[in-house]
């Protein structure tokens, strides 16, 4: 019941925005609580209600896509929700700037609507081919010939997946000249929940996911070797937490030695003292300063 009336506010912050919006496409992914009657409910004929068997994220992201007819796509998660002016400010930039991709700052809040911080587009490093940007559901608009041009988002593929279509899309826009480009004004409001209730927390999904990022974009997250040292740290953690300790020494190992920032190198370096102390680290893992 929460996911549908959370899903409902979603709903309201897009189709109350001032402007013209083309459509509305709201993917149903499996759901198994009144979702389709409550989304039945809204009549307005901007709204698209498309249901489809669990697949994941990815996949009703794509599904989405694929259903969409506008020149560009934005993606926005059940419990978000646009702030007023959303649909003007990007709309201009994107017809002023002919962006192939513009992202904002998003308002982060814990689920009783506590203020949690500020995430502002910041410049990615080389491996993103030094662009500023903010690519998460609910940050960025892109067009849907860019997106479907590196494949969209890669289905089965369960954390870590706007990192994976950022990694294949701005080399992209590199080598074609497409203009990227940033809103300085927060625009989206996210809801933020506790690691517990965050799916993709699971350690065996951020570990498939890291090491996915690892090995496919290995040479290119090298050129930013703090980058590659935070996905082999993840990697490593969640070994660790999921009891696979030579697996997340391996990792943990690897990113102490890429690490190039003092910081960075110190903190791999205690988890991997934790991974190797696993009576020890199984009392660490589930501190949040460990994540």
């Amino acid at each position: 019941m929460i996911a549908a009336a959370t899903l409902m506010t979603a709903i309201s912050s897009v189709l109350e925005q001032e402007g013209d919006i083309l459509e509305l496409i709201v993917v149903d992914d499996g759901s198994t609580d009144d979702t389709a009657e409550r989304v039945g409910s809204v009549t307005d004929p901007r709204l698209t209600y498309v249901k489809r068997e669990n697949g994941g994220l990815s996949a009703a992201r794509n599904t989405g896509a694929r259903a969409a007819s506008g020149e560009y796509l934005a993606f926005l998660d059940d419990d978000d929700l646009l702030l007023p002016g959303w649909l003007q400010r990007v709309g201009r930039s994107l017809a002023e700037d002919r962006c192939v991709l513009t992202s904002w700052a998003a308002e982060v809040v814990d689920p009783s609507g506590r203020w949690l911080e500020l995430l502002r587009p910041v410049p990615m490093g080389a491996a993103f081919e030094n662009y500023e940007t903010l690519i998460r559901a609910g940050t960025f608009a892109v067009s849907r010939r860019a997106y479907f041009a590196v494949g969209g988002f890669t289905e089965g593929l369960k954390a870590n997946e706007q990192t994976d279509f950022a990694l294949r899309l701005f080399p992209r826009c590199r080598a074609e000249g497409w203009k990227v480009g940033v809103i300085d004004e927060t625009l989206v409001r996210i809801v933020r929940a506790s690691p517990e209730a965050r799916y993709h927390h699971r350690p065996d999904w951020l570990l498939a996911s890291a090491a996915h990022l690892v090995d496919r974009y290995g040479e290119q997250l090298a050129r930013s070797p703090d980058t590659l040292a935070d996905y082999l740290a993840v990697a490593g953690v969640a070994a660790a937490r999921a009891q696979q300790f030579g697996t997340a020494r391996s990792y943990l190992g690897r990113a102490v030695r890429v690490a190039r920032d003092p910081r960075r190198k110190a903190r791999n370096a205690a988890r991997l003292v934790l991974a190797a102390l696993p009576p020890v680290g199984r009392r660490v893992w589930r501190a949040e300063e460990f994540a």
